[in-house]
């Protein structure tokens, strides 16, 4: 039975991804969230309130109390969506495939065909 192994590259791969997936994501989200929020001082007095009914007296975070921060979550998510922390989506096409637009056009996309998605395009 053939054990399968990562090679030293795909673990280094892997813990890139770990530490910029982990990383700079949130620091990314953090810095926009607090660009918008002194953008925008009611939204910013809004979330306050939220989190002082729900945190009393320096409560800590639990699952619970983070299921009642509604607010929060939204601005967290607007923020995500204004500002994406990756730019891009990049995957490899595994198989042969076709696309059909729109406007009815074919696109033909041949396997291991690098396929960008750019987020910012989405809106």
């Amino acid at each position: 039975d053939k054990i399968n192994k990562f090679s030293d590259e795909e673990l280094f791969q892997e813990a890139l991804t770990f530490v910029l997936a982990g990383h700079e994501t949130t620091a990314t989200l953090m810095t926009w969230t607090l660009y918008n929020l002194a953008s925008n001082p009611d939204i910013c007095h809004r979330l306050e309130e939220e989190i002082d009914s729900v945190l009393h007296d320096n409560e800590e975070i639990t699952i619970s109390t983070i299921s009642l921060l509604t607010y929060t979550e939204c601005v967290l998510k607007e923020s995500l969506r204004l500002h994406q922390p990756a730019a891009a989506i990049i995957r490899t096409a595994v198989e042969d495939n076709t696309l059909i637009a729109s406007d009815g056009k074919h696109i033909h996309i041949k396997k291991g065909t690098d396929i960008m998605i750019n987020l910012y395009m989405l809106h």
